[in-house]
C-alpha cells in the first residue's frame, strides 16, 4: 500500500525544497553524441525527452520518482523537527531511515557522481527555502508530516521500500 502524499503537496513545496536540484546537483548534460540521438530515449525505466537546449526525464516505472519523494520526505521531516518533535517517535526514526536510504540510492544510482556533501548541502539549501517560504508548521510541510504520522511508520517503511525496489537513476519527474 503507497502513501499518496501528492494530494496534499503543492508544487511550490518542492521547488522550495529543491531549488538548484537540476543544475547543481544531478544535472544533464548532453554530448555531441546525444544531441543526434532521437528526442526520447529509456533506461533502467526512466525516459529521457530532449527538446532543443533542454532535457527533462520522467521516472516510468510505477514506482515514483525518487528526487521527488526525497524532497517531500525532507520538507516532512522539517517539519518534525520543528512543529511536531516528540509527537510520533516510531514515525519520526522511520522517517530518518527513510531519508538515509534514499540519500543511499541517489549517490549510488546518479548517473553523474553525487556526494554526500553535496546531498548535505541540498538538504540546506532546500530547509533554508522552506523557512523563507513562511510558517513551516501551517504550511504544505506541516500537513505532509501529519499524513506521514497518520499512515504510521510501517506504511512508511513499505512505501520507502517500494520506491526503491527497482535500481534506476533517481529523477525529480513525475513530481505531483
Amino acid at each position: 500500500m503507497r502513501i499518496h502524499y501528492r494530494a496534499i503537496l503543492s508544487v511550490g513545496l518542492v521547488a522550495a525544497l529543491l531549488p538548484n536540484w537540476p543544475s547543481q546537483v544531478a544535472a544533464t548534460q548532453t554530448s555531441k553524441a546525444e544531441e543526434t540521438q532521437p528526442n526520447t530515449a529509456s533506461s533502467q525505466g526512466v525516459e529521457t525527452f530532449r527538446s532543443g537546449d533542454g532535457t527533462v526525464k520522467v521516472d516510468r516505472t510505477g514506482k515514483g520518482a525518487v528526487l521527488c519523494t526525497w524532497g517531500i520526505l525532507e520538507a516532512a521531516r522539517t517539519a518534525e523537527r520543528e512543529c511536531f518533535r516528540d509527537d510520533d517517535k516510531a514515525v519520526e526514526a522511520e522517517l530518518d531511515r527513510s531519508i538515509s536510504r534514499i540519500d543511499a540510492f541517489i549517490i549510488h544510482n546518479s548517473v553523474r557522481p553525487v556526494t554526500p556533501a553535496a546531498l548535505e548541502a541540498e538538504r540546506l539549501r532546500g530547509i533554508q527555502a522552506l523557512h523563507a517560504s513562511g510558517n513551516i508548521c501551517k504550511s504544505d510541510a506541516g500537513k505532509m508530516y501529519e499524513a506521514i504520522r497518520a499512515g504510521g511508520a510501517s506504511r512508511l517503511e513499505a512505501s520507502t521500500t517500494d520506491l526503491l525496489s527497482i535500481p534506476r537513476e533517481p529523477v525529480i519527474n513525475p513530481c505531483l
